[in-house]
């Protein structure tokens, strides 16, 4: 039996999860980790485009980012599919993703003969010493949705060949004002568990960005908490990170949390890192105490 120290240095890289509403800096504060830090993000909310620019982001330091983009639609809930491959399968397994559509093998690119790029976690993460991002588990959980929704989502997960982006009829007749029955919900749920599971087991650092929402605790108390599938099960996300931060922006100022303060705000870190207390004239990023340089 180890002891608390032996088990201690046994421990896994860091996972953190940043949330907070839109616009309030969750891009540029794990974005700006490119000075110290590489990057290999799974966007699929177009938010990179905001380290374009000069005041979020020193374009001296783009270079140590790399994007998947994963371009969600209603029909084409492509981050559903290649999220869940990444996360959830061997970090050994090689894809080839089309740089249109972030598709492993994309049907679509290989016969319009477009680019594509070869990926795996070994290779381009952790040989690396690079951070995986997932930016965002809010709009993974809208994908979801769409892919319960498909009528085929066997072959939607295997390539999305039954899937057409002109083709309507691939999908379930349901309109986005009716409820998905209680099957699909149990469905939902277990996505969501299966991507939460692997980023607590993963032996390489992960930064998950999300957004927020008010849910309602086993002893009836009400907190902002990040989101993740429905509002029960948000209140679930929390504990399969180390580090969880909360953003803000008031006063005219990007704010961010990991001790619990009076905005009953659910927040927090292993570490006992204060994020409030980092100092920015000798931090880019107030990451980098939780995700340390590397050369």
């Amino acid at each position: 039996m180890a002891s608390l120290e032996q088990a201690d240095k046994l421990r896994l890289p860091p996972h953190t999860l940043i949330y907070g509403e839109s616009k309030t800096g969750k891009t540029r504060l794990y974005g700006r980790l490119a000075k110290t830090r590489k990057l290999v993000i799974l966007d699929n909310e177009g938010s990179t485009r905001t380290l374009m620019s000069s005041e979020n982001l020193d374009p001296e330091y783009r270079k140590n980012i790399s994007v998947i983009r994963l371009p969600d639609t209603k029909i084409f809930p492509i981050s559903a599919v290649t999220v869940r491959k990444i996360i959830s399968m061997p970090p050994t397994t090689k894809f080839n993703f089309c740089d249109e559509h972030g598709n492993h093998n994309c049907p679509r690119c290989k016969k319009e003969m477009k680019s594509f790029t070869p990926f795996s976690l070994k290779d381009d993460v952790i040989s690396q010493g690079a951070i995986l991002v997932i930016d965002t588990l809010s709009q993974l959980t809208s994908a979801y949705i769409e892919f319960i929704r498909a009528k085929d989502n066997r072959n939607l997960e295997t390539n999305l060949n039954q899937l057409s982006l002109d083709n309507l009829a691939t999908l379930d007749p349901l309109k986005d004002a009716e409820k998905l029955e209680w099957d699909d919900w149990a469905h939902l749920g277990n996505l969501c568990w299966e991507i939460l599971k692997a980023i607590q087991a993963a032996p390489y650092e992960i930064i998950a960005v999300t957004h927020p929402v008010m849910a309602i605790y086993e002893d009836g108390t009400k907190r902002i908490t990040p989101s993740m599938g429905t509002d029960k099960f948000s209140v679930k996300v929390a504990n399969h990170f180390d580090n969880v931060i909360y953003s803000e922006f008031k006063l005219g100022k990007y704010s961010y949390q990991t001790v619990p303060s009076l905005n009953n705000a659910v927040c927090g870190s292993r570490d006992a890192i204060d994020i409030s207390r980092v100092d920015a004239t000798k931090h880019y990023s107030l990451l980098e105490p939780f995700h340390s340089a590397k050369p």
